[in-house]
């Protein structure tokens, strides 16, 4: 099971997490931003339940069953009960996805750079799949950031927008202020 950050502060290369902060999955520490930090030992129990991995992704049960029917996401393992148990990895997978999800990213798209992210991991991958997978992540690096970049104009057209609602409703109170003057 996860252990909740609540007892005390964590120290992970040099950062201080506060204890509503972090949350502990087997080997990971899930940052409450969704960074996700690998740390040495062992949780006893490293699985979480559906409930717990949408708590610490921050996405819908909804949303992480469907990810698992078209496989997508997968939990690692069922428990006795049949309920899905995803471990510290399945949840580092769905904050991959839930980062590329608000960019525009398909969901093909999101499987294909897991694959790419997999190829990685994998000890005994040969020297072209690690160089394929590079190249995958390259392109991906560029998409999310031409994303980003269109995101920064969106948000100056919203900071624009409120604004301009601000001064709008800045007048229209001094008008009312004045009209209440002089009646």
């Amino acid at each position: 099971m996860a252990s909740a950050g609540s007892q005390r502060s964590l120290s992970i290369a040099g950062l201080t997490l506060k204890p509503y902060r972090y949350v502990r999955v087997g080997s990971i520490i899930v940052h409450q931003e969704g960074a996700v930090t690998e740390v040495t030992g062992h949780d006893p129990e490293p699985h979480v339940q559906i409930g717990r991995a949408a708590d610490l992704t921050g996405l819908s049960i909804r949303t992480l069953r469907h990810y698992e029917e078209v496989g997508l996401v997968i939990p690692s393992a069922r428990s006795d009960g049949g309920f899905r148990l995803s471990s510290p990895e399945d949840i580092e997978r769905l904050l991959v996805v839930r980062r590329m999800k608000p960019l525009g990213f398909t969901l093909d798209q999101m499987s294909q750079l897991l694959a790419a992210l997999d190829s990685l991991r994998q000890h005994d991958a040969g020297a072209r799949a690690r160089e394929t997978a590079v190249h995958v992540l390259a392109e991906f690096k560029t998409s999310a950031h031409d994303a980003v970049e269109r995101l920064k104009v969106q948000l100056e057209y919203a900071e624009e927008l409120s604004g301009l609602l601000d001064a709008q409703i800045a007048r229209a109170t001094q008008a009312n202020a004045r009209s209440e003057r002089h009646a």
